[in-house]
């Protein structure tokens, strides 16, 4: 009897950790669309008013990201979602690879800045001062 609601408590688990899964990768999907959403804003309205003082370069850079992140954000939603609901061990492993990833990539990321913070923080305040000026 012990082994039966010990099989019926792991099955019940699996399946809310499934369900669980499922409704974070939903929030992924959106998430992802909303970025990306931004990045299309972004570049039908470069010529607008308040994008105006951007540089050319830099926005373009920025907008470029922006919709690069989205659609992999969509993208490793979409997997994520798709995995959970069908159980499939490869795509399964196929996200869990691309969430390593992305935890690397955070990493060198938070390396990167903490390697380079004065040179940010200094290049951060002389943008802030010339658009402060630009406004003046």
């Amino acid at each position: 009897r012990i082994q039966i609601l010990f099989e019926t408590i792991g099955m019940v688990l699996k399946d809310c950790v499934r369900v669980f899964l499922f409704l974070i990768n939903i929030i992924t999907v959106l998430l992802g669309v909303a970025v990306t959403t931004i990045g299309i804003l972004c570049i039908t309205k470069a010529h607008s008013e308040p994008l105006k003082d951007i540089e050319h370069s830099t926005l373009v850079s920025f907008v470029a990201f922006l919709f690069v992140i989205g659609v992999f954000i969509l993208v490793l939603g979409f997997i994520g979602c798709f995995g959970s609901i069908t159980q499939s061990p490869r795509m399964m492993c196929l996200y869990m690879s691309l969430e390593t990833v992305i935890m690397i990539l955070e990493v060198a990321a938070v390396i990167g800045v903490l390697a380079y913070r004065t040179k940010i923080k200094s290049q951060a305040d002389e943008g802030f001062e010339k658009y402060v000026k630009k406004i003046q």
